[in-house]
C-alpha cells in the first residue's frame, strides 16, 4: 500500500471533519479548551469505523449461515472487514515503529 504526504492529509482531514460531527456543539466545549475536533475524537472514530466493519461482517455471516443473505453480500462484508483490520494492523505497526525511533533518539 503506497501512502503519499497528501492523501494520509486528505485522510486525516476527513477524519477530522467525521469526529467533529460526531462530537457536542463547539458551544459546548469548556473553558479554556479548543474547539473543534480533538485527537481523541480523531481517534474515537477512527477506531469505530473498522470495529462497525467487523461487527457487519459477523452479522453478515451469520444472516447467510441462516440463509438469510446473498453470497456476494457476505463475500463484500467479510472483505470490508478484513481491510479494516489490515488497516489498523498497519497503523499500529507504524505507530509502534515511530515510538521506538523517538525512543532512540539522544536526549
Amino acid at each position: 500500500m503506497d501512502t503519499t504526504i497528501s492523501s494520509a492529509a486528505r485522510a486525516y482531514g476527513e477524519a477530522l471533519q467525521r469526529a467533529a460531527g460526531a462530537t457536542a456543539s463547539e458551544d459546548d466545549a469548556p473553558a479554556g479548551k479548543a474547539k473543534g475536533a480533538s485527537f481523541a475524537d480523531f481517534v474515537r472514530v477512527a477506531v469505530s469505523e473498522p470495529i462497525a466493519a467487523v461487527h457487519k461482517g459477523e452479522q453478515m455471516t451469520a444472516a447467510a449461515a441462516a440463509g438469510k443473505a446473498d453470497l456476494a453480500e457476505v463475500a463484500m462484508a467479510v472483505t470490508n472487514a478484513e481491510m479494516a483490520i489490515e488497516t489498523v494492523t498497519a497503523v499500529r505497526d507504524r505507530v509502534v515503529s515511530a515510538y521506538q525511533e523517538i525512543m532512540r533518539m539522544p536526549i
